[in-house]
């Protein structure tokens, strides 16, 4: 218990410094400043880890507080935004690339990645960036249109929840621990400072998981209590 809530302490005071430090970021562009600003969240709830920010997105108690906090300057949808664009810098490199706005990145954004990078490529001509240069407007009609097209396909499919999701990408984990927690024995080797980082990451999940585990309990009871369906 003394070291959930000390690593709960080191959140909060590494939560206060990530707000500290956008509310003090420089805009020289609009792309810059975003990326800079998603960076920052990332590093700080997320450990620089993309595929973790995807797993947990927006509903993440540690972002949640970054978001929440009473001296952050940027609302939370302008925040998320902002890490979607440094996704995209770091998946497809967009702060290079001058005719970009942040309303044409912002119009791709929860696109699959081959549709993001045709969309705007197209924005900048095309290929060859011979082709006309599309406004941000035009770039969010074509997106729209992308949006709509998957709609349609989708249609009659369930999708499967984000929790879910998250839970089947620890399965092979779960099956092969030996594997994916070797070098153990290693521990030793590590600088104390990444010790310290791993386990507030360690903490993090195993609050999140125990959270989970009281919802699953609390439905998995329920649904026992009910009576059996009628057979034919």
């Amino acid at each position: 218990m003394e070291e959930i809530t000390r690593a709960a302490g080191e959140q909060l005071k590494s939560v206060d410094a990530a707000v500290a430090q956008i509310n003090t970021l420089s805009r020289d562009t609009m792309v810059d400043y975003m990326i800079k600003v998603g960076k920052i969240i990332m590093d700080t709830c997320f450990d620089g880890d993309i595929d973790a920010w995807k797993a947990r997105g927006a509903s993440d108690a540690f972002y949640g507080q970054l978001a929440g906090h009473p001296s952050m300057a940027l609302k939370k949808p302008a925040l998320t935004r902002a890490i979607g664009i440094y996704v995209l810098e770091q998946q497809i490199g967009v702060s290079a690339r001058k005719h970009l706005t942040v309303t044409h990145l912002r119009a791709v954004l929860g696109l699959p990645l081959r549709d993001q990078k045709q969309l705007l490529t197209k924005a900048e001509g095309g290929r060859n960036g011979t082709g006309k240069l599309l406004t941000s407007r035009e770039i969010e009609v074509e997106a729209a249109k992308v949006r709509r097209e998957k709609v349609a396909k989708g249609r009659g499919r369930k999708r499967l929840l984000r929790f879910v999701k998250t839970l089947n990408s620890f399965k092979k984990m779960e099956e092969d621990p030996d594997e994916y927690f070797a070098d153990l024995d290693k521990l030793g080797d590590l600088p104390q400072s990444q010790v310290r980082d791993l386990h507030k990451r360690v903490i993090g999940l195993k609050l999140q998981f125990e959270s989970l585990q009281k919802k699953l309990e609390g439905r998995a009871f329920a649904m026992e209590a009910l009576p059996d369906e009628p057979e034919g």
